[in-house]
């Protein structure tokens, strides 16, 4: 009750008789923090508003996210040539993920005729938040063919959240095994373009595999295949596909916390 009969007052105030002068009031500035939240996350926005007119207004801030209204809040007799700062909360506990404009208005008040400075945007950014441990390895875990034929493994990932780019280190023994081929998985492209390469670093004898997405919307969470990589054998024997060097990214390109698990060759004999 009391909320309404302060929003009455203001609105009386914005539309009684005027006195001379001139009305003009602003959005002077907007800070978000953070930009960047994972949902559940309370985000702290600020607006600060002036009074660049001649008298004292009394007037309302509204803030919407993607046009959706948020809050308003009041500001009440502001001098001229003053600035007040409003601070609105947004608990982004039920928000999608998503990219969202966030739009501050103030006013307009009446007889205001410059109104292109009462509005200011600014992006922030809402994603998943992880729950447990991601993890990379190599599958299926334990391979075996005879000399002579091709076999194949996937550098899969499972329980990733908001996967938006990787990397990767795999080595093993080149006198049993020879590299054929390595492609990409479908995880990260089946929903958006990706950049994919690779590298066979020779004297070492491992490959370095980096996969980014080119755009950060929809998510990319569960598990997948981020790569296969193909080999020969060359040679009897037994060696481990040794994984490491892992990075996972999420789209902030913070480090999505993981475990990463070996393969193992062995030759049939």
């Amino acid at each position: 009750m009391i909320f309404a009969i302060l929003i009455a007052v203001i609105y009386l105030a914005m539309n009684g008789p005027r006195s001379g002068g001139t009305h003009d009031v602003a959005v002077s500035g907007i800070t978000v923090s953070p930009t960047q939240a994972q949902r559940g996350t309370l985000v702290e926005i600020t607006v600060n508003v002036t009074n660049k007119g001649s008298t004292s207004e009394s007037f309302n801030v509204s803030l919407t996210l993607n046009s959706a209204p948020l809050q308003t809040l009041p500001i009440l007799n502001l001098d001229s040539g003053a600035e007040r700062s409003l601070a609105f909360h947004w608990n982004t506990t039920e928000a999608a993920s998503a990219n969202y404009l966030i739009k501050a208005e103030a006013g307009p008040v009446a007889e205001e005729t410059n109104t292109t400075d009462n509005t200011l945007t600014h992006i922030a950014y809402v994603r998943t938040k992880p729950t447990g441990q991601a993890r990379a390895y190599v599958s299926p875990q334990n391979s075996s063919t005879t000399v002579g034929q091709d076999f194949a493994v996937n550098i899969s990932v499972s329980n990733a959240t908001d996967l938006y780019g990787w990397e990767f280190k795999l080595s093993w023994n080149n006198t049993i095994l020879h590299l054929l081929n390595v492609t990409e998985g479908s995880f990260l492209k089946s929903v958006g373009a990706t950049f994919f390469t690779h590298n066979l670093n020779a004297t070492d004898q491992h490959i370095i595999v980096d996969c980014t997405r080119l755009v950060d919307l929809p998510e990319v969470s569960g598990n997948g295949v981020l790569a296969t990589v193909t080999f020969h054998v060359e040679q009897p024997g037994s060696c481990d596909l040794n994984l490491y060097d892992t990075a996972l990214l999420n789209s902030f390109e913070q480090s999505i916390n993981h475990t990463t698990e070996n393969g193992h060759f062995t030759e049939e004999t």
